[in-house]
């Protein structure tokens, strides 16, 4: 019992709590609202705030609710897209919420709201998916029907029929305005606190309750707002009807910004008082409703029912969601039930009417709901392309080039897509490689960008010439942004990027190979000296090398350098493998420069003559690579005073350039020049030493004669460069000498002197014209201390020559004087060719057979050389000599034999072996053929000195003539060269017949076929003989397969092209079109928002025109008093006395003289725009005028035509800049307006 008494009491006090629970959870209940503006990030496409409204509805605990914003003042298509959705979510008994929001749009939830945070009676947190973009945002609630902030929602709302003291509705309204339409309901009730609309947007005011019930009165002034900028002034009043004097209505008289508008006025009627609800309202003496037809139970005025009407109100109501039925023009309960739904949901007075406004209304609610999903439509489209058409990589979005199609529609809809460049600065050595490679690009591209370019580029030309602070790094910034929206370079920039992260990795692979090269040899050092301390540095460098911090280029070069240095260290002599480091650092100069890194770049791109640094002028390449990566190289000039002679040989090559060159130099060069003059004659002092330097620096400023200095510096050094030659010649020829005699007399002290002589010829340090020269005559005195004379020496310099090669063989020679165009020794010792590609010179007495066995024996020899040029000069890269040639120390009077070695001997022997080869081949073939052992195909000639071959083959011609173009150099070495067949036919017969006529020497055919030719040959007492080649029937049948499936290939790849020829054709086409209807769009847009002011200046530019059109036709130039008159007209300028109409009124007055009289003159508009005048931005126009005329003397018509161009300053009261010409010529139009910097507002060209 006890028990149950407990359960009981504890039961009520649960109930208790949970009545006390859901009463404080229920106090959370109700409709909240909020509206606050956005503002979104620096880097963001709408710069203006977005109007954010958010509305909740709280229910036990669940809250639901809507995100709205309309894009506020922005103009791009995403600010609308934002912050608009659905939100969900619950609150805690703490009054906590937390709100799920689900965007519309795609994009939108890619970047804006997702999640809304804090108390209910707090602050709150909108957060974004992309904070950069979409900051967190604070904001508060507020209860509607609350008394703090929020509007006061009454029990009398428009839904109510019950009407309190002071209180109106009116049901019916007549008007429209555009903008504002959605702003004005179709019916209003007016409250001692507010007006409520039946659109929704309550208007909180207050009303002069004084007046009510009289005739006139104000009961609301105050402002709408319209997109976050426009002011609208409103005023609520009410009157009388004309028409009907009983019938009360109210007026909304609605004022423009611009006060030059007239009043727009809305009128709303049948107007219900708290003293007329009392009453019924059938017969209410203001709303006569006898005589009107009702719909659904609703008075109708103005609105005729018919199946039309029905089936229009179906339809809008089916497009606005509220009817789910077939359009069929019967009208019932389904369609009256999504009426009163409509009716409901739109807040329409709960009045016993739906008039023809409230029908008309209804109209355009659809029409504006199909235009909204046709605009959804476009712009989740937009959106979808915006996706395809770029990438998001590190919070930066940029186009995605590999899909050019899809750029080329987002440019077609004029889309930016949100395009953003990195937000991190640029350094100074940045920004001027971002600008070298821009300048570059606009070199090759100038017509990639418009004239504002000029003037963007302009603010950071600075950069480039070495100028850096924290304001032109600001404008670089700017600048960058600038030109993010040229998609050309852009791609330039990608290509560049990709290009060198290309090369960055192929240099990490090469570096990562010469450590893993230099550590094997390293590693295996150690295992062999595991005591030695390198041993235990050698460990700790291989454990560095797997570290993922040491895979950058800088970490491995100083890895590879410590390698080199432990290999030095180890003494290691890595003679097999060759130092990886220097192969590494020095191979890119033979083959792709761009891997190669800045020093050696700047080494290779630079000389350093007597201390100073300048450029080597012989390395273009090198210098261009230097240029593109930004570097100086720490380039000098001479800075060292010249002394006097120095100073006098400068000024007479001075004087020499300046008596060819005088149009160089201005009136202020024979100033300059006189103050240095004296030194010319001799004078010399430190004054004179000072202004000489001062003028030397100021000779720099004339690039031609800092030309003409280098030229003759080049010219200096090629003639040095030619001495000694001359000079390494000479001692070559005295070198070979005394080898000879050194060898014929070891045990001589001066055999060793010549062999001290010898290793130091080899000196790098001594090919210099002085050490050549003390070289030289060191030889000379030995020649003397041995007893040679020179003739002597000359002599046997020629008999040792002759000793050393046998005349007939065959010598290949490669060139190693360093002059040689691509050939040149690796780190192997092993000769090389650069882009496998060489240059020969050889004897004109080789034959066809000599070429035919060097041409293996030369490409077996350099396995890297896959093509060889005949040029025979000084740098050919080998020589080709037959023994009985080489006479002397010089081969084909070209070069020295003392820079040539060589590398192969093809003796007489040894072409005869080949050559019996051959005939043995020849042999074995006929044999096989005539006892059928051989299948294939072959070759049988005539004694026939005509090399014409007949085939007789039955299909695949390119197989067989591919497979003897393999055999075309053995043919030609049997002086029997190959150039296709001259005849084919598959009858043995046939070709038989033709060479008994002599239409072919010899016949190419299957084994069956040569057989047979060569047996009737014997009994027609024909000579033929086989040929040493032949083909397999497998390898023309591959041939054959191979050309064919190369036609299919390229049939096809024609057919693609073709195709995409065609339809870059078709794209290209829509297009221009697309350009062309989306520039009329934007022209009349332009012309819309810009006519009237262009029409105010036209008024006001043509008064004056006319003005002096008029004067000019009434009074001669010749008349007397004429200058007086002229200068009290208005169009004269009082300053100066001139009338920039001065041109039109000499014309006019031709006119008139010739008795032409003016039948018609009209100023027509042809183009409004912006011009800058002394750094200001003005209004500019440019019209034509056109006076028509007709002359009765000549019995002719006539039409006179100017054009004028003109500045309106507003700031002055006065037009500037005039330029009239006539309308045919049109360069002077294009150059005022390039000179102006004339922007227009009334032209859209497609482009």
């Amino acid at each position: 019992m006890l028990k149950n008494v407990l359960l009981l009491i504890l039961s009520f006090f649960i109930l208790i709590f949970n009545v006390v629970s859901a009463s404080a959870n229920n106090d959370f209940d109700g409709r909240y609202n909020s509206k606050f503006q956005f503002r979104m990030g620096a880097a963001s496409v709408c710069p203006q705030t977005l109007p954010i409204e958010i509305e909740l509805q709280i229910t036990n605990n669940k809250i639901v609710g809507t995100m709205f914003n309309n894009g506020g003042g922005n103009t791009h298509q995403f600010c609308r897209l934002y912050h608009n959705g659905s939100i969900r979510g619950t609150i805690k008994k703490d009054g906590f919420i937390s709100l799920k929001v689900k965007q519309n749009d795609p994009h939108s939830m890619e970047f804006s709201s997702y999640k809304i945070m804090g108390k209910l009676d707090d602050k709150l947190t909108l957060l974004s998916r992309n904070s950069r973009y979409h900051p967190p945002h604070r904001f508060s609630l507020i209860k509607r029907g609350s008394s703090k902030k929020a509007n006061k929602v009454q029990t009398n709302d428009l839904n109510s029929n019950r009407l309190n003291k002071n209180e109106i509705i009116c049901s019916e309204r007549v008007g429209f305005i555009k903008y504002l339409d959605e702003y004005l309901p179709n019916s209003i009730k007016l409250t001692k606190d507010f007006i409520y609309s039946s659109n929704g947007k309550n208007i909180d005011s207050k009303h002069n309750w004084k007046v009510l019930g009289s005739n006139s009165g104000s009961y609301d002034r105050g402002m709408l707002e319209l997109n976050g900028w426009s002011v609208y002034k409103y005023n609520l009043g009410r009157e009388r009807d004309k028409d009907d004097t009983r019938a009360r209505r109210l007026i909304a008289t609605i004022q423009s910004p611009d006060s030059t508008d007239n009043p727009k006025n809305i009128i709303y009627s049948k107007c219900v008082t708290a003293a007329d609800n009392s009453q019924n309202i059938k017969n209410d003496s203001n709303l006569s409703n006898s005589n009107l037809k009702k719909l659904c139970g609703l008075f109708t005025p103005g609105l005729e029912l018919n199946t039309k009407t029905y089936k229009s109100l179906q339809k809008n109501l089916k497009t606005l969601g509220y009817y789910k039925g077939g359009i069929d023009g019967l009208f019932g309960k389904g369609s009256c039930k999504a009426l009163n739904s409509y009716r409901s949901a739109t807040m329409v007075l709960a009045t016993p009417y739906f008039s023809k406004s409230l029908f008309d209304r209804l109209q355009r609610n659809a029409n504006a709901e199909i235009k909204l999903a046709d605009k959804k439509i476009y712009i989740n489209e937009d959106a979808s392309v915006c996706d395809k058409a770029t990438i998001l990589q590190n919070g930066i979005r940029r186009w995605n080039l590999d899909n050019p199609k899809a750029i080329k529609q987002v440019k077609s809809r004029g889309l930016d897509c949100n395009i953003t460049v990195s937000n991190t600065p640029f350094t100074q050595k940045e920004a001027k490689y971002f600008l070298l490679q821009l300048t570059d690009f606009v070199s090759k591209n100038p017509s990639k960008f418009d004239l504002s370019f000029s003037s963007e580029f302009n603010k950071v030309r600075g950069i480039t010439n070495g100028e850096w602070n924290v304001s032109l790094s600001r404008e670089f910034e700017f600048f960058r942004i600038y030109v993010s929206k040229f998609e050309g370079f852009l791609k330039y920039l990608e290509d560049i990027r990709l290009a060198e992260k290309a090369t960055e990795k192929k240099r990490i692979e090469q570096l990562r190979a010469s450590i893993s090269q230099s550590m094997a040899i390293l590693k295996e050092w150690a295992q062999k000296n595991v005591l030695d301390e390198k041993s235990a540095q050698i460990a700790a460098l291989e454990s560095q090398i797997g570290m993922k911090g040491n895979q950058s280029i800088n970490s491995l070069e100083q890895l590879l350098d410590d390698a080199q240095r432990l290999l030095a260290a180890s003494g290691i002599n890595d003679s097999t493998d060759g130092d990886a480091s220097q192969l590494v650092s020095t191979a890119c100069l033979k083959t792709d420069i761009t891997q190669c890194s800045d020093n050696l770049i700047c080494e290779k791109a630079t000389i350093i003559s007597d201390g100073i640094r300048r450029w080597n002028f012989e390395q273009p390449k090198l210098i261009q690579q230097v240029k593109s990566r930004g570097l100086d190289c720490k380039i000098t000039i001479d800075t060292s005073p010249f002394n006097q002679q120095e100073a006098k040989y400068f000024l007479s090559q001075l004087m020499t350039f300046v008596s060819e060159n005088p149009s160089e130099f201005g009136l202020n060069f024979a100033t300059e020049f006189n103050k240095v003059r004296d030194i010319i004659s001799g004078k010399w002092n430190s004054n004179l030493s000072k202004t000489f330097e001062l003028f030397r620096g100021y000779t720099s400023e004339f690039p031609l004669f800092q030309k003409y200095l280098e030229d003759m510096r080049l010219a200096e050094v090629e003639a040095k460069q030619v001495r000694l030659e001359q000079l390494r010649e000479t001692a070559v020829q005295d070198m070979i000498v005394l080898r000879e005699w050194a060898q014929k007399n070891v045990l001589d002290e001066k055999a060793a002197q010549i062999a001290s002589l010898d290793a130091k010829f080899g000196d790098k340090n001594i090919q210099t014209i002085n050490g050549l020269e003390q070289l030289i005559a060191e030889t000379k005195r030995l020649f003397s201390a041995t007893g040679i004379k020179d003739t002597v020496a000359q002599n046997q310099t020629n008999e040792i020559v002759n000793s050393l090669y046998d005349p007939s063989s065959i010598y290949l020679f490669a060139n190693i004087s360093g002059d040689a165009t691509n050939l040149y020794k690796n780190l192997d010792g092993e000769f090389s060719f650069e882009q496998a590609e060489g240059t020969y010179c050889a004897s004109n007495k080789l034959d066809a057979f000599d070429y035919y066995v060097l041409q293996g024996k030369i490409f077996t020899t350099f396995n890297d050389l896959s093509k060889l040029t005949s040029r025979c000069s000084a740098s050919a890269d080998v020589f080709v000599v037959k023994g009985n040639e080489i006479t002397s120390d010089t081969v084909f009077n070209v070069i020295n034999l003392g820079k040539l070695q060589q590398v192969l001997e093809v003796p007489k022997s040894e072409r005869d072996t080949a050559f019996d080869q051959l005939n043995f081949l020849k042999e074995t073939i006929k044999k096989d053929v005539i006892a059928g052992d051989r299948v294939g195909y072959g070759l049988l000639k005539t004694d026939s000195k005509d090399s014409s071959i007949c085939a007789v083959i039955d299909g695949s011609e390119q197989g067989h003539v591919d497979q003897l173009q393999q055999s075309a150099s053995l043919l030609k070495a049997l002086s029997y060269p190959w150039n296709g067949f001259n005849k084919i036919t598959n009858n043995a017969e046939e070709a038989f017949k033709s060479l008994q006529r002599g239409q072919c020497s010899s016949v190419y055919g299957s084994a069956l076929t040569l057989g047979r030719l060569y047996l009737a040959g014997e009994s027609a007492g024909i000579n033929m003989e086989f040929m040493p080649v032949w083909m397999s029937k497998s390898a023309v049948e591959a041939s054959q397969k191979s050309y064919d499936a190369t036609l299919a290939d390229s049939a096809n790849a024609n057919a693609k092209l073709e195709q995409s020829i065609k339809d870059k054709e078709k794209l290209d086409e829509q297009a221009q079109q697309s350009k062309a209807e989306l520039a009329s769009v934007r022209q009349l847009d332009l012309r819309e928002k810009n006519g009237l002011r262009f029409m105010v200046l036209r008024d006001e530019l043509q008064a004056q025109v006319f003005s002096a059109v008029k004067f000019a036709f009434e009074n001669p130039a010749d008349e007397a008093g004429y200058i007086k008159k002229y200068l009290s007209q208005s169009f004269v300028d009082q300053s100066t006395r001139y009338s920039p109409f001065d041109g039109i009124i000499s014309d006019i007055q031709k006119l008139a003289a010739e008795r032409w009289e003016i039948t018609e003159q009209r100023i027509e508009q042809a183009d409004y725009g912006k011009a800058k005048f002394n750094g200001r931005e003005l209004d500019a126009i440019e019209v034509e005028l056109r006076i028509a005329s007709k002359n009765r003397l000549v019995g002719k018509y006539s039409e006179y035509c100017q054009r004028i161009q003109v500045i309106k300053d507003d700031d002055f009261e006065m037009w500037r800049n005039f330029e009239i010409g006539n309308c045919d010529v049109t360069s002077a139009t294009r150059k005022w307006k390039n000179a102006s910097s004339f922007e227009s507002l009334w032209i859209v060209e497609a482009k």
